[in-house]
């Protein structure tokens, strides 16, 4: 859902579906996997790509 400022909340589930808490980016991400979430951004005036990929902290938390 879209905030404030452009800010991005997402409500985060635990894999049992269980509601773990909710937190806000300031960009949606393209995917999220293992433990790591990915930012793909593709610039128009270059057509240049860009991945950032960012670690999340409490990753194995959700897993239980």
């Amino acid at each position: 859902m879209l905030g404030q400022n452009g800010a991005v909340h997402l409500d985060i589930f635990k894999k049992d579906g269980l509601y773990f808490y909710t937190t806000s980016f300031a960009f949606a991400p393209d995917l999220i996997y293992k433990g790591q979430m990915y930012d793909i951004y593709t610039s128009q005036e270059t057509g240049k790509v860009e991945i950032k990929r960012y670690r999340i902290r409490n990753w194995n938390q959700m897993e239980d």
